[in-house]
C-alpha cells in the first residue's frame, strides 16, 4: 500500500479556492484523525490534505518511505506544499525538505528533534536503551505499549488528565496496526538522524516544542536554534507532546508568524528580481534616486572610518563614489543582475555580495559604516536589519541610509483607488515609527530629516515607465492596465487628471527620510 492523499477542504468548506497545499502527517501509530481540531483553521488558507502511510512494512527503510511520499506530492499536487508534521511525521517531513526542497513551501515540525534517538552529536534524544526497551515491550504487549505511550505523550501537559483521556478515547475509535507494522515503524523512527545535514535545509521552518515532553526533550529546542540559526524555534510552557492540542491558539501564532516571514522573502525575491531585468536602464532611469543618493552621500560624517558597505548598491554608481572616500568599499545587494553590472563597470570597488540587508555575510564588528540609498524601504520592518547592521559595526560606526515615507505616490495611490478596492501602491513606514524602531536596537539617531521631491510628466503612463525601467514597478502592484483591465485603468488615468499642477503636468511626490545612525 502506498502514500494516501486526503483533501479536506471539501469537508470543512471554508475556502475551496486555497491554491497552496498543506500536507499534514502524523506521528507514530496513530492516524490522521489527531490532527481534527486544527484541520478547519488551517484550511481556511491553504488546500488541506492528510498523507496517511499506509504500512510502515511496505517500505525497506527511510528513503523509501520518504520517496514514496515525494511520489505521491508529485502525483496529486500541482504547486510546492506546506508540510506539518508532528512527531514521526515531522522527522519525515524533513526529510523530504532536505531530499526534496522543489517539493515544499515550508515546514512546521511539532514535537520534532534533529534525531529522534539520543547520539554522541544529539545528546537532546532519547537514550538508546530505553528506545529498544519500549520495542521490546511492543513486542509482548501492543495495547499496553500504546497505553504507555499514550501516557507518555500526556505526561507533564497542563492538561494531562483531560489529554490523557481523550487519547484514551482516540484509541477506542482506532483500527489496532498489527504489532509487527508498528515495530517496523518504531525502527524507522530510529533510524532518522538530521544532526549533520540539517543546516542544509534551505525553506522556511517552524519548530515546536512543549516544555515538559517526556518523548523529545525541551534540551531538543535549544539544540536546534543552535544548529539552525535561521529556524523558527518555539517553546510551548506547560505542554507535552501534544502542544497542537493543548495549546492550539499559540501554535497557530507561530505558524502565521512564519507564513509571514515567508511572504516577506517572496516579496524581496520578487523585487530582487525586477531590479535585476532594470540594471542596463537604470541609471538613465534613476533621476529620484541618484538626486537622494547624493542627498545622503552629502550627511555622511567625516573621518568615519576605512571599511564601508553600500547595502542595495543596485548598479553600484554610488558605490563606485563612496570608493573615493574609503579604502575598502563593498557593495552588497539582492539582485545579481545588478551587481552583475556593478562588477563589470566599477573595477575600483573592493567587492560584491549577493545577500539579503537583514542576512549579513559579515562578521561581527567587521564595518566602519553602512550606506544604504533607496533599498531598506522593501523590508517589512526595518527592526532586524538594524540589528544585524549593528552587530557588523564597529563601535562608533555609522548607518546612514534613506527610505521613503508613507506620502510617497500618494497621487498614484488615491488615483488607483477611484478604479477599484485593491492596494496598488505600497505603503511604507512614516518617519516616527521608523526612530521607534531605530530606539529599540542600541543605535542614537544623529539625524532624522524629512524632505519631499516632487517628479512631474505628462501622462501617469510616464511615471509607470520610468518606474519600470528602474524596476520599482513592483512598488504598483497590479499598476499596468493589462493586469488591471483597461476600463478600471482608463479610471485611474481619468482621476490623476485632477492633480495636474498650472504647468498641465502630473506631479509624483516621493517622501524621503534620511537617517544617520552611530553605534
Amino acid at each position: 500500500m502506498s502514500w494516501q492523499l486526503t483533501h479536506y477542504n471539501k469537508e470543512y468548506a471554508i475556502n475551496h479556492d486555497a491554491r497552496v497545499p498543506c500536507v499534514l502527517i502524523p506521528g507514530w501509530s496513530v492516524d490522521n484523525d489527531i490532527f481534527e481540531w486544527l484541520m478547519p483553521a488551517l484550511a481556511q488558507d491553504f488546500k488541506l490534505y492528510t498523507a496517511d502511510v499506509g504500512c510502515y512494512s511496505d517500505y525497506a527503510d527511510v528513503k523509501a518511505l520518504v520517496d514514496g511520499l515525494v511520489q505521491t506530492l508529485a502525483d496529486e499536487l500541482e504547486h510546492p506544499a506546506w508540510i506539518v508534521g508532528w512527531s514521526m511525521g515531522g522527522n519525515i517531513a524533513l526529510d523530504l525538505a532536505l531530499r526534496y526542497p522543489q517539493q515544499v513551501e515550508g515546514l512546521g515540525l511539532i514535537a520534532t528533534g534533529l534525531s529522534f534517538v539520543q547520539r554522541d552529536s544529539w545528546p537532546a534524544g532519547m537514550p538508546q536503551a530505553t528506545f529498544e526497551q519500549f520495542s521490546a515491550s511492543l513486542g509482548k504487549n501492543v495495547k499496553r505499549t500504546l497505553q504507555r505511550f499514550d501516557r507518555l505523550q500526556a505526561k507533564g501537559d497542563d492538561e494531562e488528565q483531560s489529554l490523557t483521556q481523550s487519547l484514551a478515547g482516540y484509541r477506542q475509535q482506532q483500527t489496532l496496526a498489527n504489532q509487527q507494522d508498528l515495530q517496523h515503524g518504531l525502527a524507522l523512527l530510529g533510524s532518522f538522524d538530521h544532526v549533520e545535514d540539517a543546516s542544509q535545509l534551505t525553506v522556511p521552518t517552524l519548530f515546536c516544542f512543549g516544555s515538559d515532553d517526556a518523548l523529545v526533550s525541551v534540551d531538543a529546542a535549544e539544540h536546534t536554534a543552535t544548529l539552525l540559526p535561521r529556524a523558527h524555534v518555539h517553546v510551548f510552557e506547560g505542554a507535552a507532546h501534544l502542544p497542537f492540542l493543548t495549546c492550539t491558539d499559540v501554535f497557530f501564532d507561530a505558524f502565521d508568524a512564519l507564513l509571514e516571514a515567508n511572504q516577506q522573502q517572496h516579496t524581496k525575491r520578487k523585487v530582487a528580481k525586477s531590479f535585476s531585468r532594470a540594471a542596463p536602464s537604470y541609471d538613465q532611469a534613476s533621476a529620484v534616486q541618484q538626486w537622494v543618493a547624493r542627498a545622503l552621500l552629502d550627511k555622511l560624517p567625516l573621518d568615519v572610518g576605512a571599511r564601508c558597505v553600500d547595502a542595495g548598491c543596485g548598479t553600484g554608481i554610488w558605490t563606485n563614489a563612496l570608493a573615493a572616500r574609503f579604502d575598502h568599499v563593498i557593495g552588497l545587494d539582492m539582485a545579481e543582475g545588478m551587481l552583475e553590472y556593478g562588477r563589470t563597470h566599477h573595477s575600483q570597488v573592493n567587492g560584491w555580495l549577493c545577500a539579503d540587508v537583514e542576512q549579513l555575510p559579515l562578521a561581527d564588528a567587521s564595518a566602519d559604516v553602512f550606506f544604504s540609498s533607496l533599498a531598506v524601504q522593501w523590508c517589512h520592518s526595518l527592526e532586524p536589519m538594524l540589528h544585524e547592521w549593528y552587530r557588523a559595526l564597529k563601535p562608533g560606526g555609522y548607518a546612514c541610509l534613506a527610505t521613503l515615507g508613507p506620502k510617497t505616490l500618494f497621487e498614484l495611490r488615491e488615483s488607483f483607488s477611484h478604479a477599484d478596492e485593491y492596494q496598488h501602491v505600497n505603503r511604507f513606514i512614516p518617519a516616527d515609527k521608523v526612530c521607534e524602531q531605530v530606539n529599540r536596537t542600541g543605535f542614537d539617531i544623529e539625524l532624522c530629516q524629512v524632505e519631499h521631491k516632487v517628479m512631474r510628466y505628462d501622462t501617469m503612463r510616464g511615471l509607470l515607465r520610468d518606474l519600470k525601467d528602474i524596476g520599482a514597478h513592483t512598488v504598483v502592484e497590479g499598476g499596468v492596465s493589462g493586469l488591471m483591465g483597461r476600463q478600471r485603468f482608463r479610471k485611474a488615468e481619468s482621476a490623476y487628471q485632477g492633480f495636474k499642477d498650472a504647468s498641465g503636468l502630473l506631479p509624483a511626490t516621493y517622501e524621503v527620510i534620511y537617517l544617520v545612525l552611530k553605534k
